[in-house]
C-alpha cells in the first residue's frame, strides 16, 4: 500500500499509510542511523473500525530501510500486532521500496 513518510531532523519520525482495508492512525515513531546508509524506523500506529471506533489493535513496526541512491530507499519490515487486553493478535512482514518526493 501507498505510504508517505517524514523523517525530521532529531530524529522524530511520522508515517501516513493508506489501503490496508481499515481505518487506522498515522505512525509516530523514530529514526536513527545503525550503519553505513542504514536506518532503523520503530514506529506504531492504531486500527480502529468502520465507525471510527478503536479496533482494540495496536500495530508495532520495526523496519530496516537501507539507502540505495541519493533519491531512494529499500526496506524490510516486521509487524506486530496488540489487542488492547495485551494479547499477541499475530503480525507480518515486508518489503518495501521508496523515493524522495
Amino acid at each position: 500500500f501507498a505510504s508517505i513518510d517524514s523523517f525530521a531532523e532529531g530524529g522524530t519520525f511520522t508515517e501516513f499509510g493508506v489501503g490496508s482495508g481499515n481505518l487506522r492512525s498515522v505512525g509516530l515513531g523514530n529514526w536513527f542511523r545503525i550503519g553505513p546508509r542504514t536506518y532503523s524506523t520503530p514506529f506504531r500506529f492504531f486500527i480502529f473500525d468502520s465507525t471510527g471506533q478503536f479496533h482494540a489493535r495496536t500495530v508495532d513496526v520495526k523496519r530496516t530501510i537501507r539507502l540505495t541512491g541519493p533519491n531512494t530507499y529499500v526496506a524490510t519490515a516486521r509487524t506486530k500486532l496488540t489487542g488492547a487486553d495485551g494479547s499477541d493478535q499475530g503480525g507480518g512482514c515486508a518489503e518495501e521500496k521508496g523515493q524522495r518526493l
